[in-house]
């Protein structure tokens, strides 16, 4: 089914994004 696939692909996406902006949300917290 090209739908689920596609939205695997996008689900994928959204999670490194968030994962990237916690990642870089965390360091700079840690910074102050």
């Amino acid at each position: 089914m090209v739908q689920t696939e596609t939205n695997h692909k996008m689900y994928s996406v959204v999670l490194n994004t968030l994962r990237k902006k916690l990642t870089a949300f965390v360091c700079f917290n840690l910074d102050e």
